[in-house]
């Protein structure tokens, strides 16, 4: 479980997300989440971010903390999902419905959960806009990537695990919404256009974790950084962005006494790329890196 020091509140994006097993806890309790500051909606129960917004007035302080609070109640519900709860057979029309034993996700929940993150940036879009950004001096498409800096530690966390709540969403998108990103005009579905858009989509949240890394937050949002940056690295495929990404792991390790290695080798395997016999051999590859960054 991950602690948000700045705010008291436990925030279980590594465990809820990546483990893909389900909570404990229940999310159906509105009594509940009310208690922790959190606004639903007196017509159908949804999550009502405004509203919990203007519930907290000016006190910044409670504001940002209800903003990881709704957070929190989403990533149970997208663990829920992910774990196989709310999971339906596919259609016969489906592309990978002839898959053996195969069962996507309902396009009714998955809509859902993807509609209160929408619902919730949409909310939080001025906080959650970093306070300063630095593109690298020679910034193309596709290249180094930019540097967010946020004042708040809480915002910087939150905005972090919204971008890391969004891909696997992504990932675990099912063939209806899927279809529909196709740009075909005909009746038939454009799938490489589809996988080429949400390939990108996923690749924007993963870079935009990776800016808010490189903007030096404090140690009490770095500690929390390992698992969104490791999510956010398989979905990196240029070899700048991911020598990028293993440099600050092992920058990660270095001056936190965190143990990133072994997130490190997950993502050279995931990539297809060489993977070091010893471990000091891969910290001589991230020395390599470090020197050419200099």
């Amino acid at each position: 479980m991950v602690w948000c020091c700045n705010t008291g509140q436990s925030v279980c994006a590594d465990i809820l997300v990546i483990s893909l097993r389900p909570t404990r806890v229940d999310i159906s309790n509105k009594l509940l989440w009310r208690s922790m500051g959190i606004a639903f909606s007196d017509t159908d129960g949804r999550l009502d971010p405004i509203r919990t917004m203007i519930d907290h007035g000016d006190d910044e302080m409670s504001r940002d903390k209800s903003l990881l609070q709704m957070l929190l109640w989403i990533l149970c519900r997208l663990a829920d999902l992910l774990a196989s709860k709310q999971r339906v057979a596919p259609s016969t029309t489906s592309p990978a419905s002839t898959v053996s034993g195969h069962t996507w996700i309902s396009s009714v929940s998955w809509s859902e959960v993807n509609s209160d993150v929408d619902n919730l940036y949409d909310a939080s879009r001025p906080l959650l806009h970093p306070d300063t950004i630095v593109e690298p001096e020679d910034a193309v498409p596709d290249g180094p990537t930019s540097t967010c800096w946020f004042l708040s530690s809480t915002l910087a966390l939150a905005a972090i695990y919204l971008h890391m709540t969004k891909i696997p969403l992504l990932s675990s998108m099912p063939s209806g919404p899927f279809a529909a990103m196709s740009t075909s005009p005909s009746s038939a579905p454009d799938w490489i256009s589809a996988y080429r858009k949400l390939h990108h989509q996923m690749t924007s949240h993963a870079k935009q974790i990776v800016s808010i890394a490189l903007g030096s937050p404090p140690v009490a949002v770095k500690l929390h950084l390992l698992q969104p940056l490791y999510v956010a690295g398989r979905c990196l495929t240029e070899i700048h962005d991911q020598d990028e990404l293993l440099l600050f792991l092992g920058l990660m390790e270095k001056e936190l006494g965190m143990a990133t290695g072994y997130r490190v080798q997950d993502l050279l395997r995931e990539w297809g790329r060489p993977m070091p016999s010893q471990r000091s051999e891969l910290d001589r590859e991230l020395s390599d890196l470090s020197s050419v960054e200099a």
